[in-house]
């Protein structure tokens, strides 16, 4: 289902809005595995996609929250991305395939606005004229 939503961003049919912090993980991830990422670059160079490289979303009361609602620690900065993006108007829906993020408690405190890939399709369809 991931890769449906991503064939949705590169038909500019949705943006993509992704922080540093996963930016960084899926280039050491890329790296570590030996991948080539010659797609990963193309997907980060279309203009609906915008990495967001700024601190704005890493404040104290953004990780406070998420020590408190997040199992896993290293998911700490994507909560507050999630939380900040969602909060401010900056994207509609957080999708992911994290558990750790998938939590009642973290639906809850986020509005009911992060979604797995799946979700995030029907909604999408549901939603076409």
């Amino acid at each position: 289902q991931p890769n449906a939503v991503l064939a949705l961003v590169s038909r500019n049919q949705a943006a993509l809005f992704l922080s540093q912090y996963v930016v960084d993980e899926l280039g050491e991830v890329i790296q570590r595995k030996n991948l080539s990422n010659s797609s990963f670059l193309k997907l980060l160079a279309l203009p609906n996609v915008k990495t967001i490289s700024d601190d704005r979303y890493l404040s104290l009361k953004l990780f406070s929250e998420a020590k408190a609602l997040v199992r896993h620690a290293p998911d700490f900065p994507v909560f507050a991305f999630a939380a900040y993006g969602l909060r401010t108007g900056l994207f509609d829906y957080f999708i992911t395939g994290d558990n750790d993020l998938l939590t009642a408690d973290v639906k809850t405190a986020l509005n009911s606005r992060v979604l797995r890939a799946a979700e995030f399709l029907d909604l999408f369809v549901k939603n076409q004229p």
